[in-house]
């Protein structure tokens, strides 16, 4: 057990740093905000977490899972977004983003 708690932290932190590496890169763009900056941070762990237990389902290797960890805190909520759509839509599941998306 102790070894899943010590993974899940390394794919974690590694997307912490890929959502901080992109804010970073965009402070030329807009200013950086702590705000922004602490809630972007949040956001990529979570997705890093998501992403440890992805690549132990799909037993991806290690280093494969934390590189991936890292991009996806770099790309953001977006890939969320897109797993969310693929695994409910496989599952015939509507998502209230689809139908607004019609509407309009």
């Amino acid at each position: 057990m102790e070894e899943n708690i010590f993974a899940i932290a390394i794919h974690a932190l590694l997307a912490a740093f890929g959502g901080l590496a992109r804010q970073l890169n965009m402070m030329n763009k807009t200013p950086l905000r702590p705000v922004s900056l602490i809630s972007g941070c949040i956001i990529a762990s979570f997705i890093g977490v998501i992403f440890y237990f992805l690549s132990e389902h799909f037993k991806i290797d290690a280093y494969i899972g934390y590189a991936a960890a890292g991009l996806s805190g770099w790309v953001g909520p977006q890939i969320l977004d897109t797993i969310v759509r693929q695994v409910f839509g496989k599952a015939g599941v509507k998502l209230q983003d689809e139908d607004k998306g019609k509407d309009e």
